[in-house]
């Protein structure tokens, strides 16, 4: 097996992790009012985002998509009429944590951290590894992701993975919990790889 042969799987997995962000204030680019940018890209188009626009008197108006566009990859609004300077342009939208090319990243660092935890040298290359491996560098794949969106939830209302949705108030207390159910999961795995490569059953 390569690690691009693993990277498909991983990213099929990956599709159902996204987070849920609630009326962010978008900025607009320039001056036309016209192109509005939020600070997260990889928007999902399910579920559909929620445009509004509050103006001076704070009131708060729902903007249909017949009247604006979406560049969903950059994050970005492009209205139809130029918005007031004075108005607040929000979005509420799901998005995917992570670009392909961090996907990608994250993988390689688990099959490096799972190569050294379980002590393997030989014949073990990125590009040809026992299929067995899999799981275990899944596994701490997962870790890396969690841990690099455990702290910064703040700005997420809720964060999805793989249906089960974990609201903001509990964020960080669930996800160190899934963190550690994984990590022990993980070391079972390594400990079965340790044990098979000793006795030569792959190597």
């Amino acid at each position: 097996m390569t690690i691009a042969d693993l990277l498909v799987t991983f990213k099929e997995r990956f599709s159902k992790f996204t987070c849920s962000v609630v009326n962010e204030d978008l900025i607009p680019i320039d001056t036309t009012y016209l192109v509005y940018a939020s600070g997260s890209k990889n928007w999902t188009d399910t579920p559909l985002e929620k445009i509004t626009v509050v103006n001076t008197s704070g009131v708060e108006t729902h903007i249909y998509p017949a009247d604006y566009t979406v560049d969903r990859a950059e994050g970005r609004v492009t209205f139809a009429v130029a918005r007031l300077a004075t108005d607040i342009v929000r979005a509420s939208f799901s998005k995917r944590p992570f670009t392909d090319d961090e996907i990608t990243s994250i993988l390689t660092s688990a099959f490096t951290q799972v190569k050294l935890l379980s002590f393997h040298i030989i014949n073990f290359d990125i590009s040809n590894f026992h299929v067995n491996y899999s799981e275990a560098i899944l596994k701490r794949a997962y870790t890396i992701a969690l841990r690099e969106i455990q702290f910064p939830t703040t700005k997420y209302f809720a964060i999805n993975i793989s249906g089960r949705s974990i609201d903001k108030s509990t964020q960080v207390t669930q996800i160190e919990a899934l963190i550690t159910s994984n990590e022990k999961e993980l070391f079972q795995d390594i400990n079965a790889i340790r044990y098979l490569d000793k006795t030569n059953i792959f190597l």
